[in-house]
């Protein structure tokens, strides 16, 4: 269905449905040429749902529909963002103090490291120097052998067991408290501030950061304090059982196979990084909220405060180390130096989301193809799944927002 009834009979919205039956055809052309194995759209203009889509196929008896969950991986970040912000109003944390107030572990190393180094990927720390000195300490130091990749799952649970072990952990701790121990004896290249890099260990860390000062679990805290406020009723880190068939399937060679799949993600996979199983309709409501200053029908989630200082850019000027290896002008700059509290802030970026996007719109996107888009200024909303296969072709994201925003009047 190209455009929802309330849209069309709500003039107040000023939209031109003729481009958003344009949108339709495209979407249906890019499943009836095999590029994805499903997309799903939906967008609401000032909290209004304006056009749903959904089209492709799954291996589940569900159906591809707009109430179809999906593991949207970084798309999690945006969620985790608004959690700090969250416990910042109710005098939980300050976001400028450092973190080892709560994680002790930081103090050796990343002693000057705050919550909002993490929240904006200027800690210092880069996934990739982490990974490599963990890789090297297990292996020289705690003197265990990695299994071969094509290891059995059996053989995978036995490393870590054994390593969580020798450092001190229960064999069946997360990956999270693993890397807390690593964090004691790990020290940074970079100083906090000198560099962007993105970092899935930052919002790992802040999920934990989230549970350690509520003694709640994640799923629990966010379902007290966002999901339940917004009516986001099929949002979870932990997916019930009985909503295991409304998570899509996907196909063996589309992105994301078997992991997302897996009941491990669906009960396990509890990250701050990447975690959360959601709708588009859940996700819209989310982003909603955003362009709605922290309201939404009746009920405050964040004060305006907030949203101002979320969606704010906090990294002007800040060179990104990766992107200056490839020549970007001014050591990346171009790509990095516009980014909010978690959010990916347009600015004049020219990246994979839509140049037609004011420069205050923030959105994110999720590994596998996921995208949650907010922009106050269009008072536009929108949530986008896709199947990609692996090796991806082209990213459609920009394709799609640019019509989105070529039908608003």
């Amino acid at each position: 269905m190209p455009a929802t009834k309330q849209a069309i009979e709500n003039k107040e919205l000023n939209i031109c449905v003729e481009r958003l039956d344009y949108l339709d055809n495209v979407l249906q052309d890019f499943i009836k040429k095999d590029l994805f194995q499903f997309i799903i759209v939906r967008a609401h203009r000032n909290g209004i749902p304006i056009y749903q889509a959904n089209y492709g196929e799954n291996t589940k008896p569900y159906g591809i529909t707009q109430d179809a969950m999906s593991s949207v991986a970084s798309v999690t970040k945006t969620i985790t963002a608004v959690l700090l912000l969250k416990m910042q109003e109710d005098a939980l944390i300050d976001l400028v103090d450092p973190v080892h107030f709560v994680f002790p572990e930081f103090e050796t190393h990343m002693g000057d490291v705050c919550f909002w180094h993490l929240l904006t990927h200027t800690s210092g720390i880069e996934d990739h120097h982490l990974g490599h000195f963990v890789g090297t300490y297990i292996e020289k130091i705690l003197e265990i052998k990695k299994p071969q990749d094509n290891a059995t799952d059996q053989e995978w649970d036995e490393y870590h067991g054994n390593v969580n072990e020798k450092m001190g952990l229960n064999r069946n701790a997360d990956y999270n408290e693993h890397i807390l121990k690593f964090i004691k004896i790990y020290k940074p290249e970079h100083k906090p501030r000198t560099m962007m890099a993105y970092c899935n260990t930052g919002f790992n860390i802040l999920g934990k950061v989230i549970e350690k000062v509520t003694g709640m679990p994640i799923d629990e805290y966010s379902r007290k304090v966002l999901f339940e406020p917004l009516g986001m009723n099929d949002s979870h880190f932990v997916v019930p059982k009985e909503k295991f068939e409304r998570m899509i399937g996907r196909k063996e060679g589309c992105m994301g196979y078997p992991w997302i799949n897996s009941k491990d993600n669906y009960t396990k996979n509890t990250s701050g990084a990447g975690g959360l199983k959601t709708t588009v309709s859940d996700l819209c409501r989310f982003a909603d909220m955003v362009v709605m200053n922290g309201n939404l029908d009746g009920k405050r989630v964040l004060s305006p405060a907030s949203i101002r200082a979320m969606t704010q850019n906090h990294n002007y000027a800040i060179n990104n180390g990766i992107q200056a290896t490839l020549g970007l002008p001014d050591g990346g700059r171009e790509a990095w130096d516009t980014w909010g509290l978690g959010w990916n802030l347009h600015g004049n970026k020219k990246d994979d989301a839509g140049i037609l996007r004011y420069p205050g719109c923030v959105e994110h996107g999720g590994w596998a193809g996921h995208k949650v888009l907010a922009d106050p200024e269009a008072g536009l909303s929108c949530a986008i799944f896709k199947g990609e296969y692996d090796p991806p072709g082209k990213n459609p994201f920009g394709l799609i927002n640019n019509v989105l925003y070529s039908a608003l009047d």
